[in-house]
């Protein structure tokens, strides 16, 4: 996974008429690896809200998705840079939608689910990030719409792009039901860090075991 960095938002700007003459609705951010605030310079803020805001008047929606809080940098690690390009995007004017991704609980990387309790740490290489999930909530623009990446847990070692509807018919014992998550999340997660987590609907990531 590449960081971001200006010359991304120039490429994607060169194709969003094509994008929306083949039926695109919206382009989705994976912003999870950003170039050092030395790539940017000044204006980093300015920079993505004009760039949102070029695809917004090329009748495109943005979507965001990010890991847990914040992002990481290009050596691995948060730092107070993260937080201001997360803060950004979180109070723009020109994201439709934003999705935190939210991992769980398990014996496996992103596996079992147990929204009753806490979730996954926050991994050490995110530590740096000083965002916690109600402030990550207070600062979001209240025109975005928030849809947590949630993890479903399908019965499956194949490929993720052939069996994927089939894989995820099938829980594997022990794990819950991504139905069961989705009610857990509602009672453990909303409640404690912000009701709006729930309101708006959600993203699910697939888990594959055997």
């Amino acid at each position: 996974m590449s960081p971001w960095n200006p010359s991304k938002f120039k490429n994607i700007e060169g194709v969003l008429d094509d994008a929306k003459s083949v039926g695109y609705a919206g382009i989705s951010y994976d912003v999870e690896y950003i170039s050092p605030e030395s790539v940017w310079r000044i204006g980093m803020c300015d920079a993505w809200n004009s760039h949102f805001q070029k695809v917004k008047a090329a009748g495109l929606m943005v979507h965001v998705t990010n890991a847990w809080t914040s992002m990481w940098t290009t050596a691995g690690t948060c730092n107070a840079f993260c937080d201001e390009v997360m803060q950004c995007i979180l109070k723009s004017d020109h994201v439709d939608i934003i999705s935190p991704q939210i991992y769980c609980n398990g014996p496996a990387w992103a596996g079992s689910c147990d929204y009753l309790n806490t979730p996954k740490p926050i991994p050490t290489q995110l530590s740096g990030s000083k965002i916690t999930w109600d402030m990550y909530i207070a600062a979001a623009n209240p025109k975005t719409k928030i849809m947590p990446v949630l993890t479903r847990t399908c019965s499956s070692s194949g490929s993720i792009y052939s069996n994927l509807y089939t894989a995820c018919q099938t829980v594997p014992s022990p794990y819950k039901t991504f139905l069961t998550n989705i009610n857990d999340f509602a009672t453990y997660f909303c409640k404690k860090y912000g009701d709006r987590y729930c309101s708006d609907g959600f993203y699910w990531y697939p888990y594959f075991t055997a």
